[in-house]
């Protein structure tokens, strides 16, 4: 049986929010076995990525591009409460 992961680590006030890091992160744990859980991945599909905030991870302008915060936050808690485990990054590569 596959294991899940959810993936954490600092997003707001990064350039892209930081997804590089995720999307690196899950491509590692990936290649280990587990099904992961991305936010920055679960936030493309909000188009966050085509906001102008995405530059800068402004989190106060992506609210007023219109990102959903409330609905962004329970799918992670969903995925941290229902997975198998969760990893935090820094965002530095560590």
């Amino acid at each position: 049986m596959v294991k899940s992961i959810y993936i954490a680590g600092p997003m707001t006030g990064f350039p892209e929010f930081n997804f590089p890091a995720f999307f690196a992160a899950q491509a590692e744990l990936e290649a280990k076995g587990w099904q992961v859980f991305n936010p920055a991945a679960k936030d493309v599909e909000a188009d966050v990525h085509q906001m102008d905030a995405y530059k800068t991870g402004d989190a106060a302008a992506s609210i007023k591009e219109g990102f959903d915060f409330r609905a962004a936050f329970m799918w992670d808690c969903d995925k941290v409460i229902n997975g198998d485990g969760s990893i935090i990054h820094t965002g530095d590569g560590k």
